[in-house]
């Protein structure tokens, strides 16, 4: 499966990027640069015609991925086997990213079990949230406050405040972008403005800075009638009576908050980045249930046994 994706290199602090927010930022570039265009844009994201994942960190040549969420087989070796199994296991259940050629291993199996993970503790480390391979460098990034002085309106003093961001170090980051040459290309005009402006509602103080590296293609091995999403994904009513819930292994967030404009978003729960389902192709939706706000819950996807 050949996937298109785009690697930016984040030049200051950096909101967490997932599908949401990058829907929002190329949207809202997209309504500015080709506003006559806006509509059919939206339409075509709505009718799954244009996918985009959530970013991942890439360093060097390794492009990491979400762990995929799929079924454990139980071991049944001796007892003394059977107690470093579940050590490997417990280590392992605490990585959330793995790069691409293990991927391709998990896809291969479409389950865990005690070789793959007995692999990922040979040839492998966990450093943190990754697996690695050994001697390879590991994804650099944390949470940084940075102190800002504002001036109370009411009193017209100074006040210091902080604001958080994520800081990466020799570390990019990259996503996939699944969509026909026009809309392809429209995309890529709305990050190179974004590159200007930079991610984020506080990209007037410098947040969200990054530079545009390259586009290219990967090349991910994928089969099975199992989806694993690569983004947020809300489903739509008719895939909720679709999916096949006992095959499908999943985790899910609780998205809450305030627009810029003050509007109350009311809670909607999004299934993570990971899960895996059983079924037909995954369709999504996007939320609309606040004035010009717009959740997208349109599933960036591959194919997993």
């Amino acid at each position: 499966m050949q996937c298109k994706y785009i690697r930016i290199r984040p030049l200051s602090l950096f909101p967490e990027l997932d599908s949401i927010k990058l829907f929002g930022a190329i949207f809202s570039a997209v309504s500015e640069l080709y506003p006559e265009n806006i509509k059919e844009f939206e339409n075509d994201f709505e009718n799954g015609n244009i996918r985009v994942s959530s970013a991942f960190p890439v360093v060097g040549n390794t492009y990491f991925f979400p762990k995929p969420i799929l079924l454990s087989q139980k071991n049944k070796n001796n007892e003394k086997d059977k107690k470093k199994a579940i050590e490997n296991y417990k280590k392992f259940k605490k990585i959330k990213f793995i790069p691409k050629k293990f991927l391709e291993e998990i896809i291969k199996k479409g389950f865990y079990d005690e070789e793959l993970i007995n692999k990922a503790n040979d040839e492998y480390e966990m450093k943190d949230d990754y697996l690695i391979l050994k001697g390879e460098k590991t994804p650099e990034s944390g949470i940084m406050e940075l102190p800002k002085v504002g001036i109370n309106r009411f009193s017209q003093k100074s006040d210091i405040f902080y604001k958080e961001g994520i800081y990466y170090k020799d570390t990019d980051l990259y996503f996939f972008v699944d969509a026909d040459g026009k809309n392809y290309k429209i995309i890529l005009t709305a990050i190179k403005f974004l590159e200007d402006r930079g991610f984020g509602p506080k990209y007037s103080s410098g947040y969200g800075q990054f530079k545009f590296v390259e586009k290219d293609t990967l090349n991910i091995h994928s089969c099975g009638e199992r989806w694993l999403i690569l983004s947020k994904y809300m489903p739509n009513n008719e895939e909720i009576k679709s999916i096949i819930w006992d095959n499908s292994f999943y985790q899910f967030k609780e998205i809450k908050g305030l627009t810029r404009e003050g509007f109350h978003i009311s809670p909607v729960y999004l299934f993570t980045e990971g899960s895996c389902f059983a079924g037909k192709k995954l369709q999504g939706k996007l939320e609309k249930s606040i004035p010009n706000y717009t959740l997208n819950g349109v599933p960036y996807i591959i194919n997993v046994v």
